[in-house]
């Protein structure tokens, strides 16, 4: 594989298994934080021994939310939303892995 690809994949796996690190905040809430992809953020910036790989890899975290990147009880946007394919890429996983609906049989593959 294309050394930039793999290199692409690897940030966007690393994305998706860090993503809700922080979900229920830093005082473990009962509840979703609404800022958790910027807590997460911020915990893998301080201790990253590559700002550009943390600042990408951050960057596909703090949108992961898409759409909804409001707070919930005020309705004030806390969250950028996905500009870039990359970005949507990384949302659409997480909203896919949201849905109760689906199934996947992994061993018909």
């Amino acid at each position: 594989m294309y050394k930039g690809l793999q290199e692409k994949a690897d940030h966007i796996l690393s994305a998706l298994i860090l993503h809700d690190g922080c979900k229920n905040g830093l005082e473990n809430s009962h509840y979703t934080v609404t800022e958790h992809p910027l807590i997460v953020s911020r915990l893998i910036k301080e201790k990253a021994s590559n700002q550009k790989i943390a600042e990408y890899v951050t960057l596909l975290i703090e949108t992961h939310m898409g759409q909804w990147n409001k707070d919930y009880k005020t309705g004030i946007v806390k969250l950028p939303t996905p500009v870039d394919e990359t970005q949507n890429f990384v949302h659409l996983c997480d909203y896919l892995a949201s849905r109760k609906f689906l199934e996947f049989n992994f061993s018909a593959v």
